[in-house]
């Protein structure tokens, strides 16, 4: 357990950054096998950050402080409302209403747009209804890596 309690300070990581890039680029670690290791750290820390009881101990801890910022283990900490929604379903605006409903509506249209426009190739040119030549959308797309733990 002494992996997850260590505490790092902003340099430090900087610092662990840096080295194991250098480690990386030199061949001195197998890039694959630092990836793995951090989908697997990637895979600890959301189900450590999402867990209600961990998430309830934490603040529980932090409430103990007295107060709403404070420092500890070289971080500021502060407690604060997170992730505020409101809910205008209840709100009987029918203005409101309406206006969610058209934006609906346009979504759809752009999306059914955007998929007739992808569909345009040298082999499948399109006109518009007012006479537009139509082009096809430009696909940018970038190869990388899916890891699954097994």
């Amino acid at each position: 357990m002494n992996e997850l309690t260590k505490v790092l300070s902003k340099a430090q990581v900087i610092d662990l950054f840096v080295k194991t890039k250098d480690q990386i680029m030199s061949g001195e670690q197998s890039p694959l096998k630092i990836a793995v290791h951090l989908k697997a750290l990637e895979e600890v820390v959301k189900k450590l950050r999402t867990d209600e009881q961990i998430q309830d101990c934490t603040l529980e801890q932090a409430l103990l402080e007295n107060t709403k910022t404070f420092q500890l283990y070289g971080a500021e900490i502060q407690i604060k409302e997170m992730g505020v929604k409101y809910d205008f379903s209840i709100c009987n605006d029918s203005l409101l209403g309406g206006l969610y409903r058209e934006m609906y509506a346009l979504k759809k249209k752009i999306s059914d747009r955007e998929t007739m426009l992808k569909t345009i190739s040298e082999d499948n040119p399109a006109v518009s209804l007012e006479g537009e030549i139509l082009n096809a959308p430009t696909k940018r797309s970038k190869t990388g890596l899916s890891i699954t733990l097994k």
